[in-house]
């Protein structure tokens, strides 16, 4: 019985393995979780963070022994010994040192590699956008490829089928052996496109199994939705205030921009000289022989007033002001100009609302029928299923561009509609 029940168990078990689908949703889940590429990225994040804990840290005090003499002279003056009967004429300095940060340095900064930080967080954002329209492209495209594969293993089949009919209608001289040729150029076409799509396909596949880790991933689970084409109604009204504010591009020279502008707080500061404050005994090298002292010590700004680097700093600025610009004004323009291309994809699909393969299928069906019945001739035969396998291959390139232009606007605004 326990034999039973692990066979049954089993069979089901492999009914559900089999049984398992991915819609896009799934595989972007799949995506975000288990990507190598984000994975090391995150690293940066960390290691931003590190250093961020690391700037807040006061520097080291340093402390010095010296003036430790090794022997005496005659000149020795006698001492209190040390500790037992040692140290009589043994002299000693010992110093401890504080560096002190003026004009707020340490502070300015932690500011800018707090700014660092916010660029590899856009850095890692901007992967996982460029990675998920990837992802989304390449299950679109799949997915016209697959489509185009059934069709043309469809009219494939029926080519090869008519082929056999006329090789054993020339043995028996009721067709000219150059129609045979004719059919058998055309197959030959045919098993060609098919190769070529099925490559395709095996390579937009690989790049799913890439971008989400499923290493068995197989076309048949993937769950391909129809297709969408009214894609422009989701898009909103204040697309261009949207784009840029969400582009990447924009945020990645804005947070340039800032970082510039904190290092010219950095170097401002730096005019400022540093103290270092100091105390210090002295043991048998002063007048006093147990002297305890304190002091201070800075740099005067006379010849060097960082009045250089100061100066370059300001020239950056201005260059990334006119990036920013720069950045601003081409976002917009590619924004548009992706708008007006849905837009025109759009009415170029709406002369396609009646395309239907079926259709078609059962018209090439009949044609094929009507040239067993010599009611039409093969060139005629010929021709039509050229003209479909072209008009079939427009609609498909039509349908990728559609989708793929809409993904790449979502990129450039750097949302979801």
């Amino acid at each position: 019985m326990k034999k039973i029940y692990l066979t049954v168990f089993s069979l089901v078990a492999a009914c559900v393995v089999q049984a398992q689908s991915y819609s896009l949703a799934d595989l972007e889940s799949a995506f975000l979780t288990n990507n190598y590429a984000l994975i090391a990225q995150k690293f940066n994040i960390q290691r931003a963070d590190a250093e961020i804990i690391q700037e807040k840290v006061w520097s080291n005090p340093t402390f010095s022994i010296n003036e430790v003499n090794i022997w005496n002279n005659k000149t020795a003056e006698t001492l209190p010994n040390l500790f037992g009967n040692y140290g009589k004429h043994q002299q000693l300095a010992l110093e401890l040192e504080q560096l002190i940060e003026t004009a707020g340095k340490r502070k300015h900064r932690v500011a800018l590699r707090k700014l660092e930080k916010n660029g590899e967080l856009l850095d890692y954002e901007e992967l996982i956008r460029e990675l998920k329209k990837e992802l989304r492209q390449t299950f679109n495209s799949l997915g016209q490829q697959e489509q185009v594969s059934q069709q043309l293993h469809a009219i494939s089949e029926n080519f090869q089928l008519l082929h056999e009919q006329y090789k054993r209608q020339a043995k028996a001289n009721n067709v000219a052996l150059a129609d045979v040729y004719r059919v058998q150029a055309e197959l030959i076409a045919l098993q060609k496109e098919v190769i070529a799509n099925d490559a395709e396909k095996r390579a937009s596949l690989q790049q799913l199994m890439a971008l989400t880790q499923i290493h068995d991933l197989k076309v048949e689970q993937l769950t391909f939705p129809p297709i969408a084409k009214e894609l422009s109604k989701k898009v909103p009204l204040t697309l261009l205030t949207t784009g840029l504010e969400g582009n990447l591009g924009i945020q990645k020279q804005a947070n340039e921009l800032a970082m510039a502008n904190q290092e010219l707080l950095l170097e401002k500061s730096n005019r400022k000289p540093d103290l270092t404050f100091s105390l210090n005994y002295d043991r048998g090298g002063n007048i006093m022989q147990d002297f305890v002292g304190a002091g201070v010590s800075f740099d005067i700004p006379v010849f060097n007033r960082n009045k250089g680097k100061i100066k370059a700093v300001g020239f950056q600025i201005e260059q990334e002001s006119y990036k920013l610009k720069s950045t601003q004004f081409d976002v917009e323009q590619n924004v548009k100009r992706l708008q007006q291309q849905l837009q025109a994809y759009e009415g170029s699909l709406a002369q396609w609302d009646s395309y239907r393969f079926d259709e078609y299928a059962a018209i090439a069906e009949n044609y094929r029928k009507n040239l067993q019945e010599k009611r039409v001739s093969l060139i005629e035969f010929v021709d039509f299923i050229k003209a479909f396998r072209e008009s079939q291959q427009m609609y498909v390139e039509l349908v990728a561009d559609y989708l793929n232009t809409y993904e790449e606007l979502q990129y450039v605004v750097g949302k979801d509609f």
